[in-house]
């Protein structure tokens, strides 16, 4: 299974960072898809374009993700 991934540099923004957390562009984090349910260990959001609400979506899917150890979130201007 896939245990890293590094999709830093990528201009996801705030929307593209909430569809890998939710598994969904919808925004519907009941549906808890995604990361969440993955077994991604160590991810790499470095330099995307997230604001608040991609930092939001993060903290969310570390509070539901058991296996997520990691989270690089350098370069990204939210507060």
């Amino acid at each position: 299974s896939l245990e890293a991934l590094d999709l830093s540099r990528n201009e996801l923004g705030d929307k593209g960072v909430r569809a890998l957390c939710w598994g969904s562009l919808s925004g519907d984090a009941d549906a808890r898809g995604g990361l969440a349910r993955s077994r991604v260990k160590r991810l790499c959001l470095a330099d995307v374009g997230m604001g608040d609400a991609g930092a939001r979506a993060i903290a969310w899917t570390i509070s539901y993700s058991p296996h997520l150890e990691s989270v690089d979130l350098s370069g990204n201007s939210f507060i």
